[in-house]
C-alpha cells in the first residue's frame, strides 16, 4: 500500500481511501460538534437565567450589568452556532479531499489551510467552494 499523496500533488485515485480513517474522522467531527452544541446550550441556559434575574426587578446598577452579561452571552451563542455550522462544512470539504485525492485527514486539512492562505480566502469560504464544485 502506497502512502497518501502530498497536499501539493493531489490525485484522483480512490483506491487508498481507508474506511476506518473516514470513520475515525467522522467520529472526531461528531464529538467536536457535540462539544460545540453543549457549549451553546450552556450559554443559552445562562442567558435564560439572566432573563429570570432581570425579571425580578434588580436595582438599576445590577440591571444594566445583567443586561450586558446577557448581551455577551447571546453574542457568544451566535458565534458558537456559526462555528458549529462552519466546522461541519469544513469537515465535509476535508472528507471530499480525502476521498478524491487519497489524503489522510491531517493532509487534507493542511492542503485546505495552505490553499486558504495562498488565496487569502477564509477557510469556510474555500470549504463551501469544494463542497459545491468538488475542487477548490
Amino acid at each position: 500500500m502506497r502512502t497518501p499523496a502530498e497536499p501539493s500533488r493531489l490525485h484522483d485515485d480512490f483506491a487508498d481511501l481507508s474506511t476506518e480513517a473516514v470513520q475515525n474522522w467522522a467520529q472526531s467531527a461528531r464529538l467536536r460538534a457535540q462539544q460545540l452544541c453543549d457549549q451553546a446550550e450552556a450559554q443559552q441556559h445562562r442567558a435564560s437565567a439572566l432573563w429570570v434575574e432581570l425579571g425580578l426587578g434588580a436595582a438599576d446598577r445590577t440591571d444594566s450589568r445583567l443586561r450586558r452579561r446577557l448581551q455577551l452571552a447571546e453574542l457568544q451563542i451566535a458565534h458558537l452556532e456559526k462555528a458549529l455550522a462552519s466546522n461541519r462544512r469544513i469537515g465535509m470539504a476535508i472528507g471530499i479531499l480525502m476521498a478524491r485525492h487519497g489524503l489522510t485527514e491531517d493532509q487534507a486539512f493542511a492542503a485546505l489551510r495552505l490553499l486558504s492562505n495562498r488565496r487569502n480566502v477564509k477557510l469556510h469560504v474555500l470549504a463551501e467552494q469544494i463542497i459545491y464544485a468538488g475542487e477548490p
